[in-house]
Order: C-alpha cells, then structure tokens, then sequence
C-alpha cells in the first residue's frame, strides 16, 4: 500500500531535498585551500580581506551620506550703537538686527521691550530711564539665540528747548465797564511744549481803576523753565460812566 504522506511532511520532504542539491553544487563549485576558490577563480586571504572592505565602502555611499544635527543657533548682529543714549524729550528709532544662521537663511526675528513683545519700539523718552531691547531669533532645527540692546534715556545730549510758551486769554480782548462797578478779570490759560500747562505761572499786571473813566491794559506774561518767555497777551478794560436816566 502507497504511504499517504501529510502536508507537513511533505514540506520537511522537500526543504531536505533542496538544501542536499545546494549543498551537492555548493562542494562541487568551491575549493578549501590556502585560497578562497569558487570554480576556477581563486583568492587569497589578504585579496577577500581587501574585497570585502571595498565591498563595505560601497555600501555605505550606496545608503547615502549620513544625516546631521544642526545644534548651532543663529547668530544675531545688533545694528547701531549698543548701548545707545538719547536725550529726554527726543525721539528714538531702533536700527534692529541682522540674523544670519550656518543651515538656515533668510530667518526673521521678534522683538521685546523690557521683556515684553512689541512689533515696533516705542520708548517713553519724556523720564529718565534705562530700557532693554532684546531681538530673539529660532531656526527651522528649533536653535534660539537672544541678543539685547541696551537704551538709556537721559544719557545722551540733552534736547534744547527754544519754542516759547503761548498765551491764550479767556473771554474778549476788549471789554467795557460801569465806572464804580468792580472789574473781575478773567484771565488767560498757558501751555508749553515741553512743560506742559504753566497758567498758575502767568504774572498779570491788573492797572484798571473802576473809580476812574478811561481805558486801562491788562497784560500777561509767562516764561517756561527752559527760559523761553511767551509773546505778551493783554486786554483793554474802558471804564465808562454811568448814564443818568434823564427825568
């Protein structure tokens, strides 16, 4: 009776079989020697040592070059004076920064003042003050870089103040009184541009009699703290007499 073989013994028949026919061709092709032969051809130690060191070379150009890590952060160039001094009162332009990096090109970068993020710098140059500008940078491997700029304002030239005050007086410039009534005056308002409102320093100078008909100047003047004196306003008061109601 014909032997029924099962699947799994058939598989184990057949991987025997092949492996005892590579093994058949495999002592037939190759020679164990002092040299390494396959049919004919015939190498030494040293020579496959050299083959197979050749062989690995090749191999690693044919995985390509091997990728790096950029670990280097940019490098930011603050532009202008650093630190920078500027005067009170006088108006600040910040120059920026440049951003160059080893990978990356054409990066950008933010700017803080005094630690707070800001698409402009706008200084307060009116008070005294030192002030931080920090320009932060981060290239597309996440390297950051920070470089800071230092303002301080009052260090510098002191701002000259030449524009005079100006005077502006409240109610007419001409005004007509009853003689013996009492004249109130009512007075002028001042501002400079530098010091700001300066009316309680006007000096008024009231000559106006009520008890005496004619016509009397009242005149104002102020000087700001930089010395600058404003252009005199005054006032004309006519003291006129009273009309007797005729009977």
């Amino acid at each position: 009776m014909k032997k029924v073989e099962t699947l799994e013994q058939q598989v184990a028949s057949g991987i025997a079989a092949a492996t005892n026919a590579f093994t058949d061709i495999f002592t037939q092709r190759i020679t164990v020697s002092d040299q390494f032969c396959i049919g004919s051809t015939c190498i030494n130690e040293n020579q496959l040592q050299a083959l197979l060191a050749n062989a690995n070379i090749n191999s690693n150009a044919g995985a390509g070059a091997e990728q790096t890590t950029d670990t280097t952060p940019p490098v930011i160039i603050v532009v202008g004076a650093n630190p920078a001094e500027i005067a009170l009162g006088m108006a600040y332009s910040d120059n920026g920064a440049t951003v160059t990096d080893n990978v990356d090109s054409n990066l950008g970068y933010q700017t803080y003042l005094d630690g707070v993020f800001t698409s402009a710098v706008a200084l307060d140059t009116s008070v005294a003050a030192t002030h931080t500008v920090s320009y932060v940078a981060t290239d597309n491997a996440g390297n950051t870089a920070t470089s800071t700029r230092t303002v301080i304002v009052g260090g510098g030239e002191q701002a000259t103040d030449t524009t005079p005050p100006l005077i502006t007086l409240v109610g007419s410039s001409t005004v007509e009184m009853l003689q013996g009534d009492t004249y109130a005056d009512a007075g002028a308002t001042a501002t400079d541009d530098t010091d700001g409102d300066i009316t309680a320093q006007i000096v008024v100078t009231n000559p106006v009699d009520a008890a005496t008909l004619g016509a009397y100047t009242v005149r104002y003047n102020v000087t700001d703290a930089a010395g600058n004196a404003a252009a005199e306003a005054a006032r004309t008061v006519n003291v006129v007499a009273t009309t007797t109601p005729q009977t």
